[in-house]
C-alpha cells in the first residue's frame, strides 16, 4: 500500500496547485460512490477478506477546453504494485466494434439521422468480490492530514486492458434479451453502435422518434442510460 500512498500524495499535490480542481477532483469521487462504482470499504471488511488485493492509483487529466469538467480522473491499471501489473493478468479480448466506416454509410443513408450516447458505459459492468479488491484504491478528500480510506472500484474499470470488449459485450447481451421487445431498437445498437456511440438514419422523424424512445427503453432495462438526438437532413447528404 506504500506505493499507491506515494502516488495519491503526488496527486494530491498537483491538483492542489489550482484552487478549483480539488473540488472537480472531490465531486468525481463523490459522483462514483453515489452511483454505486465505488464503495469505501469497512473495517471488518479490510479486516476480514483474505482473497488477493491490488491497489491501483488514479490521477489527473487536464481539459481545459472543458468548463464543467476542467479535471478528469484516470485509475491506471498498468501501473506496478508489489512487483504486479494488473493490466499483465489479462487478454484484451476480442475486437468486437462494429466496421466504422459501414456505419458510417448507413448513418448517411436516409434523410432523418438520430444519434445516441451511452452515459457511462463502462461502468454500468458489475464485478465479483475478487475484482473489486484488486482495484482498491486510496482516498481521503483531498484532507491530507489524516489517514487514507481504502475504496473498491465495483465496476468495470475504463483502464482495464479487456474493458472495451466487456463493454461492448454487455451492450450486446442487453439489446439480444430486448429484441422480443423491441425488435428494430435491439438491431440499430447490435448493427450501428461504434463504443458507446449510436447513430442511425431512417425515413422520417416518427420512425426516428420511435425507434429512439424504445432503444432508450431497451437500454434503461439493462442498465445503460444514454442520450439521444434527432436532426433532420436535406436530402442532398443522402448517398
Amino acid at each position: 500500500m506504500k506505493a499507491a500512498f506515494a502516488k495519491l500524495i503526488s496527486t494530491e499535490r498537483r491538483v492542489a496547485k489550482n484552487s478549483e480542481h480539488p473540488k472537480v477532483y472531490k465531486e468525481q469521487i463523490q459522483d462514483m460512490v453515489n452511483r454505486g462504482v465505488a464503495r469505501k470499504l469497512t473495517k471488518a471488511e479490510l479486516k476480514n477478506y483474505r482473497g488477493p488485493i491490488h491497489y491501483i492509483s488514479h490521477h489527473e487529466v487536464l481539459k481545459p477546453d472543458s468548463k464543467s469538467t476542467p479535471v478528469m480522473i484516470v485509475f491506471n491499471s498498468s501501473a506496478k504494485y508489489m512487483g504486479h501489473v494488473l493490466n499483465e493478468y489479462w487478454t484484451k479480448g476480442p475486437d468486437l466494434l462494429n466496421n466504422i466506416l459501414a456505419v458510417l454509410l448507413r448513418f448517411r443513408e436516409y434523410e432523418v439521422a438520430f444519434i445516441g450516447d451511452i452515459k457511462k458505459m463502462y461502468h454500468t459492468v458489475a464485478t465479483n468480490a475478487l475484482d473489486q479488491h484488486t482495484h482498491r484504491f486510496l482516498w481521503r478528500d483531498m484532507e491530507i492530514t489524516r489517514e487514507p480510506d481504502i475504496y473498491v472500484i465495483q465496476r468495470v474499470s475504463f483502464g482495464d486492458k479487456p474493458s472495451g470488449a466487456i463493454a461492448t459485450v454487455a451492450l450486446r447481451k442487453t439489446a439480444e434479451m430486448g429484441k422480443d421487445q423491441f425488435p428494430e431498437a435491439s438491431q440499430v445498437i447490435i448493427n450501428d453502435t461504434y463504443m458507446d456511440d449510436i447513430i442511425e438514419s431512417v425515413n422520417n422523424r416518427e420512425k426516428a422518434k420511435q425507434i429512439a424512445d424504445d432503444i432508450e427503453k431497451l437500454l434503461n432495462n439493462g442498465g445503460l442510460p444514454q442520450t439521444t438526438q434527432i436532426n433532420r437532413r436535406s436530402n442532398t447528404n443522402r448517398i
